[in-house]
């Protein structure tokens, strides 16, 4: 942020948001540990739910609401669980999660009409689907947005914007998925050695770039197993795998579960 005599300048911030996966009924992972690369805002119908993510542990039934941003978790529901779920890719540039771990919270009368509105959207055949489907979308966040500021959940700016950082971010996002990632390169363009390159990282960002790279690469073997019925054979090879036993063992160390397993729990 830079200061002048007349205004305040901000540096120029970009937010993202679509649903991954939204639905209503049983839940499709009723137990297990894994990661997520995704926002999981979950309604409780029926039931209840233990939760822990990031040392924290939550139990919540029927009518709470809970917030969960990516990370490791655990989750185990009852078996009479019946919940409203929303997976959400989020992003935003220059900041990063703030907040608890897992919040749960009493559902508010318009924060669990605008999710019902979400969940029972159609998918789009025609571009004017889509443009209703966004609409459903902004008016769950806007129902949703004063949950979260209440509870001090959100994006963190970080303290600056460091431009060797953001350099070689923009490097590495122009790097396809399917070569190999050089860190010395990475580094040598944004002209520091690859140690004070992880070290500005982690001071900007809270993540080193081969953590960044790994994230990109998990995130869209999710997306691409969640919204298609594409052979896993064939992801595996868009993101350089020669093998896909390669592929699985490298998606079961991240995720928690195999690649077949994952795609079996998305609704049908």
């Amino acid at each position: 942020m830079r200061k002048t005599s007349q205004h305040i300048e901000h540096p120029a911030s970009r937010l993202e948001c679509r649903v991954v996966r939204c639905y209503e009924g049983a839940p499709f992972w009723p137990k297990g540990e894994f990661r997520s690369e995704n926002v999981v805002v979950w309604h409780l119908l029926a039931g209840s739910v233990r939760v822990r993510q990031g040392g924290m542990e939550t139990y919540a039934k029927a009518g709470s609401g809970l917030f969960i941003p990516p990370g490791w978790r655990f989750h185990q529901f009852s078996s009479d669980a019946q919940i409203l779920s929303a997976i959400l890719l989020v992003q935003s540039d220059g900041a990063i999660w703030s907040g608890p771990p897992i919040l749960k919270f009493p559902s508010p009368a318009g924060f669990l009409q605008a999710f019902r509105r979400l969940v029972r959207q159609p998918a789009p055949s025609v571009p004017l689907g889509e443009v209703q489907r966004q609409k459903a979308l902004w008016n769950f966040l806007a129902a949703l947005f004063p949950v979260l500021t209440r509870n001090a959940v959100g994006f963190s700016p970080v303290a600056s914007v460091n431009p060797r950082v953001e350099e070689s971010r923009r490097l590495l996002d122009r790097v396809p998925l399917d070569m190999s990632w050089n860190r010395f390169a990475t580094a040598a363009a944004a002209r520091v050695s690859a140690s004070q390159l992880d070290r500005l990282w982690r001071e900007f960002l809270g993540e080193t770039p081969h953590q960044y790279w790994e994230r990109r690469r998990r995130r869209y073997a999710c997306e691409q197993l969640e919204s298609s019925s594409r052979p896993i054979k064939e992801i595996a090879i868009e993101l350089g795998f020669m093998h896909l036993s390669q592929f699985s063992n490298w998606f079961r160390k991240a995720i928690g579960h195999s690649p077949r397993q994952f795609r079996q729990k998305r609704p049908s």
